[in-house]
């Protein structure tokens, strides 16, 4: 199996984030982070998963120090 890269993307709910997720999944494993649509989050998980990529999602800020350091 080929290693795949990790790729982090912020506002991974909706717009241009979910977008950058979609685009990046045939090629990147994906952490996906959202700050309050989960199921938005999820939604654009699951597209990316049948795209290829292995993803996991997390809830925080990414604009609040204490949500950067302590992922949910």
């Amino acid at each position: 199996m080929t290693q795949r890269h990790l790729c982090l993307i912020t506002g991974a709910s909706a717009g241009i984030g979910a977008a950058a997720a979609r685009l990046a999944a045939p090629d990147y494993d994906l952490m996906l982070s959202y700050n309050t649509d989960r199921a938005g989050a999820e939604d654009t998980a699951r597209t990316c998963r049948a795209k290829g990529a292995r993803v996991e999602i997390a809830q925080g800020d990414v604009s609040l120090s204490a949500d950067v350091e302590t992922p949910a």
